[in-house]
């Protein structure tokens, strides 16, 4: 931040080279009263305080010239410093400005970073619709149902099975067996398998006498 010592050197200039010429003239008027009051004292016709009039008058002059001249000082040093406050002013607004662009940046890239995942979400929500209209639509391939991906030799296998005393049907859903579903007819037939070996010691304690 670059700040100016001052704007107004040319009236600087100019009242200090007029006080100095109202100092010298302050002490010309001394000198002035001071040899007319000797001239007067040695015998010329008069007194010689009033011969020392014209000398004070001059005098006085010039130093109400300096008052003024020194109020004159007082405006530049206020005019001055107003200039440098508006300087500093300016560029702390400059500042500012800046500050503000880089954040409305900052924002702005963050509303971008939280928009972009909404609208990952929104293309694969769009796309899951997309994908129930699709499985809706009865010209499109329906899914098999889980015995009929299990394997050719379930695909092929009758309806109903009897399997150790058990039955076991196939559905929609997969195979049933003691009111049980299972996916594949293996996993049926290991349940039953399994049932059949809890069962198994309970029908040898009651064969025992």
């Amino acid at each position: 931040m670059s700040v100016k010592t001052s704007n107004y050197g040319a009236a600087r200039s100019i009242l200090a080279l007029a006080e100095l010429t109202l100092w010298c003239g302050i002490g010309l008027g001394i000198i002035v009263a001071i040899v007319a009051a000797g001239a007067a004292s040695r015998g010329f016709g008069s007194s010689g305080l009033l011969a020392a009039v014209p000398g004070i008058f001059i005098s006085v002059i010039c130093f109400l010239g300096i008052v003024i001249v020194q109020m004159a000082k007082a405006t530049v040093d206020s005019a001055d410093y107003g200039y440098q406050m508006l300087g500093v002013a300016r560029d702390q607004l400059s500042i500012s400005q800046q500050a503000l662009r880089h954040s409305e940046q900052a924002i702005s890239y963050a509303a971008r970073a939280t928009t972009e995942p909404k609208a990952n979400t929104a293309d694969v929500t769009a796309t899951s619709g997309k994908s129930d209209v699709s499985a809706d639509d009865p010209n499109e391939s329906v899914p098999l149902p889980s015995f009929m991906r299990s394997g050719e030799n379930e695909l092929n296998s009758p309806r109903v099975t009897d399997y150790r005393d058990a039955l076991i049907e196939r559905t929609i859903n997969g195979y049933t067996a003691m009111d049980k579903t299972f996916e594949t007819l293996e996993l049926a037939k290991d349940y039953i398998d399994g049932q059949r070996l809890r069962e198994a010691p309970t029908s040898q304690q009651e064969l025992l006498p």
